[in-house]
C-alpha cells in the first residue's frame, strides 16, 4: 500500500465516537487550541460524542 484512500463521512450512523488527540511541538500552544476548535467544530454536527485533547511539548 502506497497511498491512503480517503474516508467517507456522507452515510449517517457508522461511526459513534470520536476519540482523538491533537499534537504539537515547538510552537506557540495556540495552534493546536485552534485546530482543536476546527475540528470539534465539525465533528459536533454530525456527533455529540467527541473527545479530542492537545498534547503540547515545548520540544529540546
Amino acid at each position: 500500500m502506497t497511498e491512503l484512500s480517503p474516508a467517507d463521512f456522507t452515510r449517517r450512523g457508522l461511526v459513534k465516537k470520536i476519540r482523538g488527540t491533537i499534537p504539537s511541538a515547538r510552537v506557540s500552544q495556540a495552534f493546536g487550541k485552534r485546530a482543536l476548535y476546527a475540528c470539534r467544530g465539525i465533528f459536533n454536527e454530525v456527533l455529540s460524542d467527541v473527545y479530542i485533547e492537545t498534547d503540547h511539548s515545548k520540544g529540546p
